[in-house]
């Protein structure tokens, strides 16, 4: 979310306007389900005919990031610049910070 993207300029009324009511949320449903149907029952017969055949659906293992630092410090750097706080958090000042404890 960028510094603009909140609702707290937005009016109740404003933002009333922009939620779906109970008969919009059904008809949206119903039309979504009219387009995805044939896919959806494609992959429900596709499941069911691979377990006929015995075959089991592979989990998908997630790959793990190496995450080793020498110190706490090194750690949080990493971390910073992995989730990419950098916008927020000014990384020169934090590795000046971290060479001083050296």
């Amino acid at each position: 979310m960028g510094a603009g993207d909140t609702l707290s300029d937005v009016d109740d009324d404003e933002l009333e306007s922009m939620l779906l009511n109970e008969e919009e949320v059904k008809t949206k449903t119903q039309e979504w389900h009219e387009q995805h149907d044939e896919a959806l029952r494609e992959i429900e017969e596709k499941k069911r005919r691979n377990l006929k055949l015995g075959k089991v659906p592979k989990r998908r293992k997630r790959k793990r990031k190496d995450h080793s630092a020498d110190n706490a410090a090194d750690a949080a750097l990493n971390f910073i610049r992995e989730k990419n706080m950098s916008k927020k958090i000014n990384l020169k000042v934090l590795e000046e910070l971290q060479a001083d404890d050296d």
